[in-house]
């Protein structure tokens, strides 16, 4: 009879897409976890770079399964939901190939769900660094609860990063469906509004994800962005009517920043006008975010 190796206590699922230049160093902090029970899906998400075999030389270095899938290039919500079909662990950890993990991030994460059965995930806090090696330009604190959730959908403050902080309790994945396969932006605010359906999320309230910046990610993508949020907010039901205008006039702001910045500078004052007649008020909350995290960010590299 064939031995059945036990199920890891954590699937870590990270998509993968020309990430040559990052994931080694994602890797690594994988491999220095605290908590060694864990289990690694690499979804190769059409990648035409050689990150897939870094991934492959870092399989025959750690004693823990690591699993390399290739699917034809269909995003990274569709990737994620490849790793969750095949993870095997009661908890299940998101992290993008470009970012980091400190030592303690997994197991403070897991000690924390144990210590409430009722809880559906946990998240925690994390850095900014600019580049591969740059300097680190913020420290994020994300206080889940219903006044941060609108303030982060109504993009007048910070995100939790969920896609590199999140710990969530596989059953819970499967319960609210895990990601949106046609989100290839702000998949992780639509996640989030359907966990706090499910139940409790906790934070460690600890610094343990480093979020790298550089040109390539994918929130630089200003179009799918406007694109995935206006369908954010035509499935966005637990909001009253002016936080929804709120929310579209955001979007058109958004959209008049992308035609000003590609030299469509009419059809950006249409976007600018229609936002402004959407919710007046609309600018001078977003500008307030804008200073209210200029200033935590000044205090962070004090």
């Amino acid at each position: 009879m064939n031995d059945v190796a036990p199920a890891p206590v954590v699937s870590i699922v990270m998509p993968l897409f020309n990430a040559e230049q990052w994931v080694t160093d994602t890797l690594s902090s994988i491999r220095d976890q605290r908590l060694t029970e864990w289990e690694l899906i690499v979804v190769n998400d059409g990648s035409t770079d050689s990150g897939a075999d870094l991934v492959a030389q870092f399989a025959d270095s750690v004693p823990q399964s690591v699993v390399v899938v290739d699917i034809p290039n269909a995003g990274p919500s569709a990737a994620r939901n490849e790793g969750i079909a095949r993870s095997r662990g009661e908890l299940v950890a998101f992290v993008d190939a470009d970012d980091i993990w400190r030592r303690d991030k997994l197991r403070d994460q897991v000690d924390l769900l144990d210590s409430d059965p009722l809880a559906v995930a946990a998240i925690c806090d994390y850095a900014i660094q600019e580049g591969i090696d740059g300097s680190m330009t913020a420290h994020r604190h994300f206080t889940w609860s219903d006044q941060s959730l609108q303030a982060w959908a109504l993009m007048e403050d910070i995100s939790p990063c969920l896609n590199s902080t999140l710990l969530v309790r596989r059953a819970v994945l499967h319960e609210i469906g895990g990601f949106r396969d046609e989100m290839t932006n702000v998949e992780d605010l639509d996640l989030a509004y359907r966990l706090e359906r499910a139940g409790r999320v906790l934070s460690t309230g600890r610094e343990q994800m480093i979020y790298r910046m550089h040109p390539f990610q994918n929130h630089k993508n200003r179009s799918t962005i406007i694109r995935d949020y206006r369908v954010f907010l035509s499935q966005w039901t637990q909001v009253s009517d002016s936080s929804r205008r709120r929310g579209y006039a955001s979007a058109l702001l958004l959209e008049a920043a992308e035609n000003w910045k590609s030299g469509h500078h009419g059809s950006a004052l249409v976007c600018g006008t229609r936002s402004l007649r959407e919710a007046p008020l609309q600018w001078a909350r977003l500008l307030a975010g804008v200073r209210r995290r200029a200033r935590k960010s000044r205090s962070d590299e004090r």
